[in-house]
């Protein structure tokens, strides 16, 4: 059982995601990928830090219902993106993940939050790269209309001036 938590608590405080567990109303536990995401010193400066904080005030009462739907152990869907307000302000977009755990002998609510900055950043970019490739195809097909109706045009003028010159 100790090398089991051993490698538990390794594996959650070393993870590339943010991992922190709460009581469903203040954090109990976080990982430094946490920390980073909310801008934290370290992961103990989050401790006992409320997590109405830590969901954007628009989207505030959202998230606490889902808190209380996790607490209670009903199904909730996978994952659940929201906006992240980090100690200094900040605001960050984040997937979320939570589940129904015990810590420290008493039930808590682990969770598991993806920074989600880089792939909408990744996203937009890629829109707008859309967006140019749309407008560039629809220039070429004008170019290629305009090509078309000059050499129509072209051919037009060519039988007015061979019929001028068989007339003079």
């Amino acid at each position: 059982l100790g090398a089991s938590e051993t490698r538990y608590r390794l594996l959650v405080e070393h993870a590339p995601v943010a991992i922190y567990v709460h009581d469903g109303k203040n954090v109990l536990f976080a990982n430094h990928q946490f920390a980073k995401l909310m801008g934290a010193p370290s992961p103990q400066a989050l401790l006992g830090y409320p997590i109405a904080q830590i969901a954007h005030p628009d989207e505030r009462a959202k998230v606490l219902e889902r808190v209380r739907a996790v607490a209670a152990g009903l199904l909730v869907s996978p994952g659940m993106e929201f906006r992240v307000v980090r100690v200094d302000g900040g605001v960050t977009p984040a997937l979320v993940m939570a589940t129904k755990c015990e810590y420290a002998g008493r039930p808590a609510i682990q969770v598991v939050m993806v920074d989600e900055t880089e792939r909408l950043r990744a996203r937009a970019e890629h829109d707008a790269l859309e967006t140019q490739l749309w407008h560039a195809q629809r220039l070429d097909a004008l170019g290629t209309l305009a090509a078309g109706i000059a050499h129509d045009f072209n051919n037009m003028l060519a039988v007015i001036g061979t019929n001028a010159e068989l007339g003079r």
